[in-house]
Formats: structure tokens, C-alpha cells, sequence
């Protein structure tokens, strides 16, 4: 695990100059990485450009971009409330298994007072263990069964 106290937490939006700038770097320096390395499974690499806010990880003197987190906010017409949609998650290789993925869900938890969604392939195990384990549930029923949602099915209830 990562020391917490080491890392720091951006949150870029979309209507902020340095947005591209953070955008195009984090692609070069994790996005590419991930997609070169073996088994992975990144669908949309371009995804960041379309997001309304980042969420970056970096080392505590801002110089090293350890994760990105490409996030849209939205309104549910079901439940009436906001929700995140994680559009892309991604640590640095060498970074991988030290939590920092998990601490950047944690933090959109946190720090969000609405449901957080995703979407993954059925291929990818890895990361339907990864959320699983976060506290997300696939989606049932009418619901498109690759989308893993985190308190949406108790805040659906609580509408009705």
C-alpha cells in the first residue's frame, strides 16, 4: 500500500485551462501504458477529452501523475439526483496493486453525495472484482448488465 500522506489529490474540470494540459499528459504517461501492457483493457482511451471533471493522483510535490479518474456528472431521470460516471479509471503500471485506484473511488465517494456509475465489459474481471469489492452491483433486469452501479438500486427504491 501507498502512504496516503504522499499523494494528492486534482480535481480538474472541463472549463479550466490546464483541463487539456492534464488531459494530454496523463494520456502519454498512463493511458498509453496501460493500453501497451499486457492484458489491457482500456475500451475508449480518448474518453478523458470527453469528461467534465478529472481526477488525478499525483505525488505530493505535483510532479508525477500516478492515476487518473475521467468523470461526467449527471442527472438520473429515475432517481431525480446527480450521478458520476467513471468514464475511464487508470493507474500507472508501476503504481498498480497499491491502492491508488481504490483511493480514487474513495475519494468520488466521499466527496460526492450521489450515485457513482460504470461501465464494464463482461471480459473484464478484473475490474468487475475491482468495484464489486468497492461496493458496486452489476446492473439487473432492464438495466444493461455491464453497468455497475454504487447505491442506485437503494436510492431507486427510496423514490418510489
Amino acid at each position: 500500500m501507498i502512504c496516503h500522506s504522499n499523494i494528492k489529490y486534482l480535481y480538474i474540470g472541463k472549463e479550466r485551462d490546464i483541463f487539456e494540459e492534464y488531459a494530454n499528459r496523463c494520456f502519454e504517461e498512463i493511458i498509453k501504458e496501460n493500453l501497451r501492457s499486457k492484458g489491457g483493457m482500456l475500451i475508449a482511451p480518448r474518453a478523458i477529452w470527453l469528461a467534465d471533471f478529472l481526477l488525478i493522483v499525483t505525488d505530493k510535490t505535483y510532479t508525477n501523475c500516478l492515476g487518473i479518474a475521467a468523470v461526467n456528472k449527471r442527472s438520473n431521470p429515475y432517481t431525480f439526483r446527480d450521478e458520476l460516471y467513471i468514464t475511464q479509471i487508470a493507474v500507472k503500471n508501476d503504481y498498480k496493486r497499491l491502492g491508488i485506484g481504490k483511493s480514487m473511488v474513495q475519494e468520488l465517494i466521499d466527496n460526492h453525495n450521489c450515485d457513482i456509475t460504470c461501465q464494464i465489459n463482461d471480459f473484464n474481471t478484473v475490474s468487475q472484482v475491482f468495484f464489486t469489492n468497492l461496493g458496486f452491483e452489476a446492473g439487473s433486469g432492464e438495466d444493461h448488465p455491464y453497468f455497475y452501479r454504487r447505491n442506485y438500486y437503494k436510492s431507486l427504491k427510496k423514490t418510489y
